[in-house]
C-alpha cells in the first residue's frame, strides 16, 4: 500500500512532513541521467530533468512545498499540477526506499 505523500502541504506549516535521500541510497551521474540505487532494498530508478532537480533538493530535508514551489520556478507548470506530480514522485521514491521522511 502506498503512503500517502504531502497531506500538509502549505508554507512552511508546523508539523509539515520533509523528506530526505535515503541514507542507503548510491547514485551517480551517467549521460546527462541521474541513476539512484538502494542496494539493500534491490531498487533503482533513473532521472531526468524535473526528477533529478527534486531530487538534488532532497540533499537536504524538504517539504512538499518546497519541492513544488522550485519545480514552477524552474519549469513551465502550474503549482496544481506540478503539487499532484511531485506527491506521485515522492510516492514512488518513497516505495522504492530511495527516499525518507524525516
Amino acid at each position: 500500500m502506498r503512503e500517502r505523500v504531502g497531506e500538509t502541504a502549505g508554507t512552511a506549516q508546523v508539523g509539515e512532513t520533509r523528506y530526505r535521500r535515503a541514507e542507503a541510497v548510491s547514485f551517480t551521474e551517467l549521460d546527462g541521467e541521474t541513476i539512484c540505487l538502494n542496494l539493500e532494498a534491490g531498487q533503482y530508478v533513473g532521472m531526468k530533468e524535473v526528477a533529478q532537480t527534486i531530487w538534488e533538493r532532497l540533499a537536504e530535508p524538504s517539504g512538499l512545498d518546497d519541492l513544488v514551489q522550485r519545480v514552477t520556478a524552474e519549469y513551465d507548470v502550474d503549482r496544481d499540477t506540478a503539487a499532484t506530480d511531485v506527491r506521485s514522485f515522492l510516492a514512488d521514491l518513497m516505495e522504492a526506499g530511495l527516499v525518507e521522511a524525516v
